[in-house]
């Protein structure tokens, strides 16, 4: 008897694992041996230079590109040295350029260093190599890696803030980085920069600059504007002693000045404001305001806070942009032509197993989707 059950327990898991094989495999999550194909420049052990990255002009994204890149020459004075695996992957980094590169947007990327190799390396590979470097600030904290020490060398701002660290991510932690993200901005204004937008993205997002340029032109940056993908309407606000269903509401209560206790907001990983909507929120999400904001809004997290700012404090109504899709979208299967008019998408739902990358490389055939001329997506 022992031996019998022990033998269903054993075609059990087999068929399981093969079921289940099959389906990320279908899915692209899996790649056969054969299948997998080693891009060209990763064909090569020399280290690539990080300024002097290949450079390729693209009139329009998606067009097919009419020069071959130039070879990037190797660029002294590097200190920050990855694997064997993680310097290939740098290498890739190749430069295209836009009609216009989106330079009066103000890119602001939140990640973590537990992140910086699985996520915010391919967005530098990818999207980041389409904008102007000087427009994308990437906030985490830590030290310096190879990864930041790519970025900052290849001319993007990276800001290193000084926030309470835990084991996992805490409400303070993550109100105070979303302090320092904003008043970056604000920084910037004082000092003479002109930015008529401030865009923000998690570090898993696929940004397709182009789009989001075309985006931006629609709308009157001198008014108050509020672009993302309406996610939710709030429950009525309530006072702190009111319950529903066992937990306390999202309120705004501690904000008497507050136009409506119902309100939307985009879902925190992609959204952009506009810049005169960005001074009337100085006193609410600059550095240590964001902080008190947080405290002063309850059960609100850190990243729909300004969304919830926005709408239920300050009145103004979120604009509903379909295409700007995040990790609570589920993306069509292999559907190219959905891809090419999506604004951001984010990376782990990308779904296209008919390209040259699978499993978590897919966001390089995305890339490779709208910039085919890239030497890598040959």
């Amino acid at each position: 008897m022992e031996k019998k059950r022990l033998f269903v327990a054993v075609v059990i898991v087999w068929v399981v694992g093969t079921v289940t094989t099959y389906y990320l495999y279908s899915r692209g999550h899996l790649q056969k041996v054969s299948d997998v194909k080693i891009p060209l420049a990763m064909r090569f052990s020399s280290l690539r230079g990080l300024t002097d990255t290949p450079t390729t002009n693209v009139p329009q994204a998606g067009q097919q590109l009419t020069s071959a890149p130039t070879t990037a020459q190797p660029t002294p004075g590097r200190t920050k040295i990855g694997s064997q695996e993680q310097e290939q992957r740098l290498a890739m980094a190749e430069r295209v350029e836009l009609a216009d590169d989106g330079s009066n947007i103000y890119i602001s990327v939140l990640t973590t260093p537990g992140y910086h190799d699985s996520r915010l390396s391919r967005q530098y590979i990818t999207w980041m190599q389409t904008v102007h470097p000087k427009q994308v600030h990437v906030v985490t904290e830590g030290g310096e890696d190879m990864w930041t020490e790519a970025l900052t060398r290849a001319g993007y701002q990276v800001v290193y803030c000084d926030c309470p660290r835990d084991s996992t991510k805490t409400q303070r932690m993550m109100c105070c980085k979303g302090g320092v993200q904003f008043d970056h901005w604000y920084q910037a204004r004082d000092a003479g920069a002109v930015y008529n937008w401030y865009c923000h993205f998690d570090d898993d997002i696929y940004v397709n600059a182009a789009a989001l340029i075309e985006m931006t032109r629609k709308f009157d940056h001198n008014k108050d504007q509020y672009l993302g993908k309406w996610k939710r309407l709030s429950q009525q606000v309530y006072g702190s002693s009111d319950r529903i269903s066992g937990w306390t509401a999202p309120g705004l209560y501690n904000f008497p000045e507050r136009k409506h206790d119902n309100y939307r907001y985009a879902n925190g990983p992609a959204y952009c404001i506009s810049a005169h909507l960005m001074n009337r929120l100085e006193k609410y999400l600059r550095g240590q305001n964001f902080v008190s904001s947080c405290n002063r809004a309850q059960a609100v997290m850190d990243d729909v806070l300004p969304g919830v700012i926005i709408e239920g404090v300050l009145g103004v109504e979120i604009t509903d942009i379909p295409e700007i899709t995040d990790q609570l979208d589920s993306p069509p299967y292999d559907d190219r032509s959905w891809y090419k008019h999506q604004i951001t998408v984010a990376s782990e739902r990308i779904q296209l197993p008919s390209g040259k990358y699978h499993g978590w490389d897919m966001i390089l055939s995305y890339h490779c989707l709208l910039y085919p001329g890239v030497s890598w997506c040959k």
